[in-house]
């Protein structure tokens, strides 16, 4: 079983969709591990504020079928190949890791280039799975968190962040 940890978003309804996101990742891949879900605000561009959270999963599926399988879910949220790269989303899901693989895999870059530098996602992986290893530097992504704090002058998620609610540590039928 691969080990797959997801970065999951919405500025646009966040409570509807991510709830109904999380729902549909619970029925493609079953059991989920959920961090709380955080609020920052739109990174890039002028919108409402994003509702974040990290997403921990296992599954048989190769790389391209967990890929399909999350743009089907971004699809069913109204999300469209023509979407700009920094606007608002009804649901956004990443792939930020699969297992310790390094490189690309079914033209999916594994890590997620960039996602080290982003605290909406390194927050709540610091949250879910602090003492798991990105696997291309090595170092816990609670170290990775802390070091990310200090450097941007912040030492927890509240003054940059806070939790807004915490979701079932696994996908429950009552979040659709």
């Amino acid at each position: 079983m691969k080990k797959v940890l997801l970065g999951v978003g919405s500025n646009i309804e966040p409570r509807r969709n991510i709830s109904s996101g999380i729902g549909a990742l619970g029925r493609i891949f079953g059991e989920l591990a959920c961090s709380s879900v955080y609020q920052c605000q739109a990174v890039g561009f002028a919108g409402p504020d994003f509702h974040n959270l990290a997403v921990l999963v296992y599954t048989d599926k190769s790389i391209a079928e967990i890929c399909s399988g999350i743009r089907d879910i971004e699809m069913s949220h109204g999300r469209t190949s023509f979407s700009k790269k920094l606007s608002s989303r009804l649901l956004d899901i990443d792939i930020l890791t699969v297992d310790d693989i390094v490189g690309e895999r079914d033209g999916v870059r594994l890590p997620r280039p960039g996602f080290l530098e982003q605290p909406y996602v390194l927050g709540p992986l610091a949250e879910l799975v602090p003492k798991e290893r990105h696997p291309q530097i090595g170092k816990t992504y609670e170290l990775l968190w802390q070091m990310l704090s200090a450097q941007r002058g912040f030492l927890s998620y509240g003054n940059q962040m806070g939790p807004l609610l915490r979701l079932p540590t696994i996908a429950e039928p009552e979040l659709l």
